[in-house]
């Protein structure tokens, strides 16, 4: 089954043996996708606090719950983060959102720059979505509110390219 396969997998990882497990699928049914949302509409709205903490438990800046309580208790601290996504808002508008989800992915606070970040999968996934919604700004000239619109159909499963979508190696 799929699970005795990812077991498998994990058994083989911590012996050190790479392994490559194949997955048909979606890539917008995975983790990052739903991820990937709540970072874009964190983005698109930073003064919306649920927003902004929903991005923060991303597996992108990966916040604890203690994290979470910390950013409570230090308004400035959450001002910065709200501070930050207007800069990523703002590159979003002036630049397109390729400029601005690699400013995001390349920051000091985001994954790629952290130990603990996504396995080979989760970036493979981060990466394939950043070029379906790329594509889809290109072909369809969307605003930042119609590509959200156009990512939750996504999501949603209603309306997708099967064949743009599937998992990639």
């Amino acid at each position: 089954t799929n699970v005795q396969a990812e077991q498998v997998q994990r058994a083989l990882s911590v012996k050190g043996i790479p392994s490559y497990l194949s997955k048909t699928g979606s890539v917008f049914d995975s983790r990052e996708a739903l991820d990937l949302h709540d970072i874009l509409w964190a983005v698109h709205r930073p003064g919306d606090r649920g927003s902004l903490l929903a991005a923060l438990c991303t597996s992108v800046f990966g916040f604890s719950s203690r994290d979470m309580m910390a950013l409570d208790k230090e308004e400035d601290r959450f001002s910065e983060w709200q501070d930050r996504f207007m800069q990523y808002r703002t590159l979003w508008e002036t630049r397109g959102f390729v400029s601005m989800i690699m400013a995001l992915f390349h920051s000091e606070e985001a994954f790629l720059k952290k130990e603990a970040g996504p396995d080979e999968r989760g970036l493979t996934n981060f990466y394939h979505l950043s070029e379906l919604v790329s594509q889809a700004c290109l072909e369809h000239r969307f605003s930042p509110h119609s590509l959200l619109r156009w990512y939750d159909r996504q999501i949603s499963g209603k309306v997708r390219d099967e064949s743009a979508d599937e998992l990639r190696l």
